[in-house]
Parts: C-alpha cells; structure tokens; sequence
C-alpha cells in the first residue's frame, strides 16, 4: 500500500517540521480564497461564498482584514486603480504588458542603467547568450511559476546547460517549485549561483507571521546542513553536477 503523509494537525510553527507542515496550517489559519490566490493564483473575484469562509477565520479577520484591510499589491499600486483587490487586478495588470517589447529595450536599459541588471523568464541557451552578450550582469533561470505557458520547460531542466554554456560570464539564479532543502542542493550543484524562494516562505508568513517566516528559512537550512553531510560535503562551494543524476 503506497505511503501517505498523514494530515499536520498542530497550529504552532513551532512544531512544524517541514515545509508542508507549514502549508497545512497556513491552509487552515487562511480564508480559502485567500490561500488558493497564493497557492495557484485563482484570479475570481471574492465571491459570497468566499466571504462567509472568512468569517470562519477570527483570527485572520482580526490581524490581517480589520488592521490593513484586503491585501494588495504595493508595488503596483501607482498603476492600478484605487481599491482593487489582488483578484480584481489580475484583469488589469495585462493591460500594462507592452508586445512590442525586444532585446533592442534590454540594450536600451543596459545603456541607461548603471546599476545590475538581471533578466528574469530565461529558459534557453540561446536567450543567456543574448543576455551576456547585451552586457546583463545576470538571469533568473524561471517559468514564471509555470503559469503564464502551458507546458513548459521546468527551469531545473535546462540550468546546468545554461551554465555550462554562459560560465562565469553571467550571475544565475533560478526559481520554480523549490519547497525543500533537497531542491536547494540540487540547483546549487546543477550551477546555480542562488535560489529563489516564493511559496515556501509565504506558507510560513501565512501561518505565522515573523515568526512562520522564520522557521520556514529554519526548516530549509537545516535540510541543506542535512543534505551536505549525507553527501560528504563541507560547504555548498563542494557541490557539483555529478551529485545528481538525470535520466
């Protein structure tokens, strides 16, 4: 009979003892249509039915709704109209989207902007090239969380061929589905200079605030301490592709 992971059934982050733990409480302390906006983007407006689930979770009317309101985006805020939920701008933010957009703009930026400059959505070698050689200082190797094209290419997939083809030319980052220590490892050995975290820490913000962040970041760190051990290693600078094998 298959193994299955038995349902986490405390409240405290405390106690949490992976990643999914910390999904479990954020899913019970959190108003379904607020989880399932982090977990898969759902982008209905807040319905009658969502609003009654919320009336289900005192504690997130009290510390999130009634002290800062429905939550929205910050960073957008300046182009978007006033007062519109998270839901309600995922109709307005394509609309922000310019077609026309080419790697003559990223050259245009390279030559106006001093600071870094790293290029997120590369999933290819011909687009690091391309990247390397407009003078970017890096890439986010990413599918954009796989929901923007069906189908495609998991940037763990491609990552050590877009190493071994930039080198030392291009800073690499990668994001995309990383939930666990073991996941960490395996792009730092496939090249990656650094991975980004999303979902992982926002189960741990969800579920606890500072302190579900926190030991989300725990969790992580103490899988990698794990993780390199087990494999002999003294630091993540030992690692190297041939601890993973690919199919």
């Amino acid at each position: 009979m298959p193994w299955k992971r038995r349902p986490f059934s405390g409240y405290d982050v405390g106690r949490a003892l992976n990643i999914a733990d910390l999904r479990d409480i954020a899913r019970r302390r959190t108003p379904g249509f607020a989880f399932e906006y982090v977990e898969s983007g759902a982008e209905d407006e807040v319905t009658l039915h969502a609003s009654l689930d919320a009336l289900r979770h005192p504690r997130w009317l009290w510390q999130v709704l009634l002290r800062h309101g429905m939550p929205r985006f910050r960073n957008l805020e300046p182009f978007l109209p006033p007062n519109l939920t998270p839901m309600g701008a995922s109709t307005v933010i394509p609309r922000l989207f310019d077609a026309t957009i080419s790697w003559d703009d990223i050259a245009w930026i390279r030559e106006h902007w001093r600071g870094k400059l790293l290029l997120k959505g590369v999933l290819s070698v011909a687009d690091a090239e391309r990247a390397a050689a407009l003078g970017a200082d890096g890439i986010v190797v990413s599918n954009h969380g796989g929901r923007q094209l069906d189908y495609c290419v998991a940037p763990i997939e491609v990552l050590a061929e877009i190493r071994a083809a930039v080198g030392t030319r291009l800073a690499v980052l990668v994001d995309g589905g990383f939930r666990r220590g073991t996941d960490i490892v395996k792009a730092l050995a496939l090249g990656a200079d650094a991975v980004l975290l999303g979902r992982a820490t926002l189960y741990g913000l969800m579920a606890g605030g500072t302190a579900g962040v926190e030991r989300a970041l725990t969790i992580l760190t103490t899988e990698i301490d794990r993780v390199l051990g087990q494999l002999g290693c003294n630091s993540v600078a030992e690692l190297a592709p041939h601890f993973v094998r690919r199919p």
